[in-house]
């Protein structure tokens, strides 16, 4: 998995980087299909300051993004790991309940193609 953390408007200090790859590392264990993940922790100043964490994780063919605003970069950063870690369970249970479905489906039509073959063989 790659893994891009990107501070903007301002320089982030290696305890954050170093909690950053450690979120990294929590989402790799929930889902081995995983592209990439990319960090961005963001400080905006309109008329308060606002510290942002927002996580972009590539699995396959998806795009998951969250975003958590909030005062410490830390908090939220955690709060944005549980959020796609959330995400990444729904996907994993969709693609396996969509695999699982479709094997069934194709049971199904082999037993049907073997019960119209039995039925032919009976006319002879």
């Amino acid at each position: 998995m790659k893994l891009k953390i990107t501070a903007r408007h301002f320089t982030a200090r290696q305890t954050l980087r170093e909690e950053a790859k450690l979120a990294a590392e929590k989402i790799g264990k929930f889902n081995d299909r995983i592209v990439s993940c990319e960090i961005i922790f963001s400080n905006e100043k309109n008329t308060e300051p606002v510290h942002s964490a927002e996580i972009i994780v590539h699995v396959d063919h998806t795009t998951l993004v969250v975003k958590e605003e909030g005062a410490d970069f830390s908090k939220y950063l955690q709060y944005a790991t549980e959020k796609v870690i959330r995400q990444l369970r729904k996907v994993k249970t969709k693609a396996e309940t969509s695999t699982v479905r479709a094997k069934r489906t194709t049971a199904r039509a082999k037993r049907a193609l073997v019960a119209v073959e039995d039925d032919g063989d009976d006319e002879e």
